[in-house]
């Protein structure tokens, strides 16, 4: 192979064999802008300075994180060519990647919390649909794919399972979670439906007809954080960093919250969601100097 786009090829036709459709879905796009940005890059080997070039190019019309997830991508496919001994030169791969800006805390307060279910009382979809990424911490997509089955009422659970129509975003988003104020809250909103077989999707257009309701949900879930009074914030995230930083500021192990939030790795789980609260670092502060006296006067 004497062309980066012939390798590219080869490479996507193999880890679709292997990998999750939407995970080589990315692989594509990140290649369908490399030659985008570098269309040269069909007709020859790509370099360093061509990767750099991208990555600057994608910061430029995206954000800092999908550019490295492209420049991963590239990486991956580099590093399969040699593998393979296709022919592609050595490519300096070291020190590619952005460091991503420090993320902004979008947890709520119960204040913010208690105003945000106030404002979504005239919605009843968005109102559910609060409700639950409040109460669970998953995700929209995991809470618009839910249906009546996923929910053990005796036994207060709720769980994120593969449907034929959606896979969850990865295997270690397949989970369970203890949700017994958010059950018995279901089990009463259950009762008002028409439509509630446990096939049905919880989070339904309206009770009439029964259907899914996803239609312009961001833009109805904003306008309910506008009349709670929240900006800068978004919806149903904010609500998942919630989830997070009361975890673990609960005295939850990582690993646990990790499980509960469906992350792959704990790392994901401290450096993306627990924010530490002022008041959370407070008290930290006190029960360490309560500590050190302690053990000072055992002394």
């Amino acid at each position: 192979m004497d062309t980066f786009f012939s390798i590219a090829e080869a490479w996507l036709r193999d880890v679709g064999r292997t990998r999750r459709p939407k995970t080589v879905q990315s692989y594509e796009i990140a290649v369908a802008k490399l030659f985008e940005c570098i269309p040269a890059a069909r007709e020859r080997f790509i370099t360093r300075a061509d990767l750099i070039k991208f990555r600057d190019w994608r910061t430029d019309t995206t954000s800092v994180s999908s550019a490295n997830r492209d420049i991963k991508a590239l990486k991956a496919a580099l590093s399969w060519s040699w593998l393979n001994e296709l022919g592609h030169p050595p490519v300096n791969l070291k020190r590619l990647l952005l460091q991503p800006p420090p993320r902004k805390d979008e947890t709520l307060t119960p204040e913010e919390i208690e105003r945000v279910m106030k404002a979504s009382e005239f919605d009843v979809p968005g109102r559910v649909v609060l409700r639950i990424c409040y109460g669970t911490g998953f995700r929209l997509g995991e809470v618009l794919n839910l249906i009546w089955s996923d929910v053990e009422f005796d036994e207060s659970e709720i769980s994120i399972t593969p449907k034929p129509w959606w896979q969850p975003k990865t295997d270690a988003a397949i989970r369970t979670v203890y949700a017994p104020e958010l059950t018995e809250w279901l089990g009463e909103y259950r009762k008002t439906l028409r439509h509630a077989g446990v096939r049905d999707r919880i989070c339904q257009q309206d009770e009439k007809s029964g259907k899914p309701w996803g239609h312009r949900i961001h833009e109805r879930l904003r306008r309910v954080y506008e009349r709670a009074g929240i900006s800068g914030k978004k919806p149903t995230h904010s609500l998942r960093h919630t989830m997070a930083s009361d975890l673990v500021q609960s005295g939850a192990p990582i690993h646990v919250a990790q499980r509960h939030l469906g992350h792959a790795s704990a790392s994901v789980t401290l450096a993306v969601y627990a924010h530490a609260k002022r008041d959370g670092l407070r008290q930290a502060g006190a029960a360490l100097e309560e500590y050190r006296r302690g053990r000072q006067a055992g002394d």
